[in-house]
């Protein structure tokens, strides 16, 4: 049951408790035709502010938004356990979410981690998705996790690390406009990321990210989809984010040429009006 926080017009700030009792934040405007809905995912390390400016452009055309807290950000629960932070079981918190709005189907909106965790939404619960934006995300995990814990004796030493590490985080907003035109790999906003979350959080849902394999995931998708790039993104070559694209017939590849890994922040605007257009043309 959604639990009351704020009401500041017809924005609620609420959450509500998932069913292995973790409590999950959410934002949602909702309009008089709650069948123009749209979901927003934040990245790794993110929460949902990083959708303010974003949200408000859908809200203008109509659309019902809710933009979320992942479990392990912002002001949603910290689990202790690596098996709280499987894509399948963020995938869950979102098909409860819905239950609790009472919003059969709903377009889907990722930005990178938050765009695995849509892909597998979808995949499984495939006739609940009206159309797919997923933002800088490749096929796979990036290299550079694979390479740190992609074999089963470092998983299970991180594993065990974890145990160790403390759920203690900023309890606040993360102003995101601190870091405009930041660079992919910026030691300042990547701090930022892991005090806001949590060092256990961030790592334990670092871990599940290896998982990711859209290959495993598009069989059963029929659905519309876009893919937006940085041609920039040093988290995921073109080369990655092309694969992605080529596992969905039909699908919209576009690439943002001085665009990074940050689009929500560096390329606001260019990321924003390819996704209107997207889930607003006529399939």
């Amino acid at each position: 049951m959604g639990i009351l926080i704020k009401s500041p017009s017809k924005t609620l700030a609420t959450s509500f408790y998932t069913s292995d009792n973790k409590e999950i934040h959410y934002q949602i405007h909702r309009q008089s035709d709650a069948s123009k809905c749209i979901v927003f995912l934040h990245g790794l390390g993110g929460c949902l502010a990083a959708w303010d400016k974003v949200v408000e452009e859908f809200q203008q055309l109509g659309y019902t938004t809710i933009a979320v807290d992942l479990r392990g950000h912002g002001y949603s629960s910290r689990p202790k356990k690596a098996s709280c932070y499987t894509l399948e079981r963020y995938a869950n918190d979102i098909v409860e979410l819905l239950a609790v709005e009472q919003i059969a189907k709903t377009d889907l909106v990722g930005h990178c981690f938050g765009a695995m965790i849509a892909s597998t939404f979808s995949s499984r619960y495939t006739h609940r998705v009206g159309k797919l934006a997923l933002l800088a995300v490749g096929d796979k995990a990036p290299k550079f996790y694979q390479r740190l814990v992609g074999n089963t004796l470092t998983k299970k030493l991180v594993q065990w690390i974890s145990i160790c590490l403390p759920r203690l985080h900023i309890k606040r907003r993360k102003r995101y406009a601190r870091y405009q035109s930041t660079q992919d790999f910026h030691v300042r906003r990547i701090l930022s990321d892991l005090f806001h979350t949590s060092l256990k959080s961030y790592v334990l849902a670092s871990l599940n990210i290896v998982q990711y394999d859209i290959s495993k995931l598009s069989r059963n998708m029929t659905i519309p989809v876009l893919v937006v790039a940085g041609m920039q993104d040093s988290v995921y070559p073109q080369s990655s984010t092309a694969q992605l694209a080529r596992h969905f017939p039909g699908s919209k590849l576009m690439s943002i040429e001085k665009g990074n890994h940050i689009l929500l922040l560096n390329n606001a605007a260019q990321t924003t009006e390819a996704v209107k257009k997207f889930i607003n043309q006529k399939t």
